[in-house]
């Protein structure tokens, strides 16, 4: 797939009148597999990252009762949504969408009794189960925590959404 971006950096060059040639330095050229882990179809719901959380959850008819009780463990940043209830909050990665400028957040709601101290910010491996509840007066799936973990922000803090 990089082969593929190469190509097209090595056209927009050439349109730009740059004369890059393939066999140039391709330091300055994004490597999406450095910053960001993928997001391919995964079977073991504990390796499943939040965009494969989300696609798998938004693709399934009645996922609360297909996917309640199945297992989960995600890593992310902690992101309130102003409005909601003070034990829920997103657990949130950046996705890249077609290139590291274009990138959008997305999570997965994580409700626990033990939410209101964690700030903003800080990144979190949540491990539990999903499970419904009443978010903004319509039953979802969230995950409700067996342990939440403070880490280090991830080498691969970004998913790729793009291959």
């Amino acid at each position: 797939m990089l082969k593929t971006i190469s190509l097209w950096q090595d056209l927009a060059s050439l349109v730009k009148g740059t004369n890059r040639t393939p066999e140039a330095d391709r330091t300055e050229e994004a490597d999406f597999w450095r910053y960001a882990e993928p997001a391919g179809q995964e079977a073991d719901p504990l390796k499943r990252n939040v965009l494969q959380w989300r696609r798998l959850i938004l693709s399934t008819k009645d996922a609360v009762s297909v996917f309640a009780g199945e297992p989960v463990q995600v890593i992310g940043y902690v992101d309130r949504d102003h409005g909601t209830e003070p034990h829920l909050f997103n657990l949130v990665r950046p996705v890249i969408r077609c290139c590291l400028d274009d990138t959008v957040p997305l999570g997965i709601p994580v409700f626990s009794e033990d939410t209101e101290k964690l700030m903003p910010g800080t990144w979190l491996m949540v491990t539990g189960l999903l499970a419904p509840e009443m978010v903004k007066q319509r039953e979802s799936l969230v995950v409700r925590p067996h342990t939440i973990k403070p880490i280090a922000k991830p080498e691969k803090a970004y998913i790729n959404g793009v291959f």
